[in-house]
């Protein structure tokens, strides 16, 4: 008669695991998927995919808008002011002309008159004797123009007033003088007069 021994251990059956934990063969235990993986096939653990999390039940979560997360994370992390959320992987700047509060997964686009740079968190207004152009940049009103703050346009000077670059009002020509392109008071000629305030043409003295 002929007696086989067998080696019990190798023979084990692998018990049944509850929801997130695994267990390999030969071992009787079962073990907890560490935060930051999931469970795959009953037996290991891989780490969640980037803009995923796990807080160690054995799945992976989507981080939600305006959060991002590195491959095996166990937590996701807010993009900061200025930036914007893509995919839930990355973090991006805004663009100039436009800004973003935290948790943000799109970036506003200022309002007219109002301007910013590359990762703003908010606009600034262009201020008086300004304009604002393309949402990134406020240029001063050239001379015989004029503006208030936030605004899209500088507004020429009437006729009879003058200004200088960057103007936020216009000056009315004083009496003797007249106004010349708007930017520019000329006395008048021996022999002609002006007798008001914002005069344009200059009148012939009487013979």
């Amino acid at each position: 008669m002929i007696f086989i021994i067998c080696n019990i251990n190798l023979y084990k059956s692998i018990p049944n695991c509850p929801a997130g934990y695994y267990s390999l063969k030969q071992d009787e235990n079962c073990h907890l998927c560490p935060p930051g993986t999931k469970i795959i096939s009953g037996n290991s653990c891989v780490n969640c995919s980037e803009g995923y999390y796990s807080i160690g039940l054995g799945e992976c979560y989507k981080c939600p808008k305006g959060f991002i997360s590195a491959k095996g994370s166990s937590e996701c992390q807010e993009c900061p002011k200025g930036t914007y959320e893509f995919n839930n992987e990355k973090c991006y700047k805004c663009s100039a002309g436009a800004f973003s509060d935290s948790g943000s997964y799109i970036c506003s686009r200022c309002s007219a008159g109002y301007i910013s740079k590359e990762g703003s968190s908010e606009c600034q207004e262009c201020p008086e004797g300004t304009y604002e152009l393309n949402k990134n940049e406020c240029i001063d009103c050239s001379a015989g123009f004029y503006s208030l703050s936030g605004s899209t346009s500088c507004s020429k000077c009437p006729k009879g007033y003058i200004s200088e670059k960057g103007s936020s009002s216009c000056t009315i020509c004083p009496a003797g003088t007249i106004e010349l392109n708007n930017n520019e008071c000329i006395k008048c000629s021996k022999g002609y007069y002006s007798p008001f305030n914002g005069s344009i043409s200059c009148t012939r003295c009487p013979a």
